[in-house]
């Protein structure tokens, strides 16, 4: 029946062991003796569907070790010291539903990345860093809550989450990345956490129904980089804070209902093109 049975015996599953067997059918039970998953395990096995649990007992899964494997539609993770490798369930785009403990503190590079179905995901308490491209192309997820525990949000984290509309981001945030919420074209309102200094270039670009810009205070922004929020063709005004000293090239490049700009008496330096397409 196309069933895949793995013996209570097994401690782990090795590099690609079952890489690509996209005839199992079914849901994939792990048994609680696994503890060691390693990388490419599951790679491409389309046809498992259901549930994946991981057991408590599971201390390590390696990079692209879910991946591909498109049957999913739930995610159970119930260990409490694990380690999960770069795009670990990248490319489960039936995943309509994640758990995770609230032990992580660490969600890794692209872990989540094309993840399709996936509308709504709650951060445990402890995390402390959401990983470089970690839900990019997550294209239903819509709401996200990020706990107090972030200190950073690492480049593209959310890029291209097209039906993404609230974010709300804590001011415990150190930093964001380049390009973290790149094309989230159903952003309507942003607060920039007053912890953050600098908003790094291609942060919002292509936030094309972002309508609202705040800047939490008191702010300590200093730096907006090139193509920040380019490309922002529902932003018809801003008020920049009084902290900020520069304003690269193409920063508001074609954002056509930007009709009011307060560019504070701190900025000194207003480069090339940063308004380029406005005003229209």
């Amino acid at each position: 029946d196309g069933a895949l049975i793995i013996s209570e015996a097994v401690t782990t599953i090795g590099t690609s062991a079952f890489a690509g067997c996209s005839g199992f059918k079914g849901v994939l039970t792990i048994p609680n003796s696994v503890e060691i998953i390693e990388s490419f395990a599951f790679f491409g096995c389309s046809g498992f569907t259901g549930t994946l649990i991981i057991s408590n007992f599971v201390t390590f899964i390696g990079n692209s070790t879910f991946c591909d494997c498109s049957g999913f539609t739930k995610l159970q993770i119930n260990s409490f010291h694990l380690f999960i490798g770069d795009f670990a369930f990248g490319g489960c785009t039936s995943l309509e539903e994640i758990t995770i403990p609230q032990s992580v503190t660490h969600i890794g590079n692209s872990v989540f990345a094309g993840c399709e179905s996936l509308k709504e995901i709650t951060f445990p308490e402890m995390i402390t860093e959401i990983g470089e491209s970690a839900f990019n192309d997550c294209l239903t997820l819509t709401k996200v809550h990020i706990p107090m525990s972030v200190k950073k949000i690492k480049n593209s984290a959310f890029r291209r989450c097209s039906k993404l509309e609230m974010i709300i981001i804590p001011n415990t945030v150190e930093s964001i990345g380049n390009s973290s919420f790149y094309d989230c074209s159903s952003l309507k309102k942003i607060i920039i956490p007053s912890s953050i200094k600098v908003i790094e270039s291609h942060t919002f670009r292509g936030c094309s129904s972002l309508e609202e810009v705040i800047f939490e205070s008191p702010s300590k922004i200093e730096e907006i980089k090139s193509n920040a929020f380019c490309f922002c063709s529902s932003l018809k005004q801003i008020e920049l804070p009084n902290t900020l000293k520069r304003i690269e090239s193409m920063s508001f490049c074609e954002c056509p209902s930007l009709s009011q700009v307060t560019i504070p008496q701190s900025v000194t330096s207003i480069e090339k093109n940063s308004f380029y397409g406005c005003f229209k």
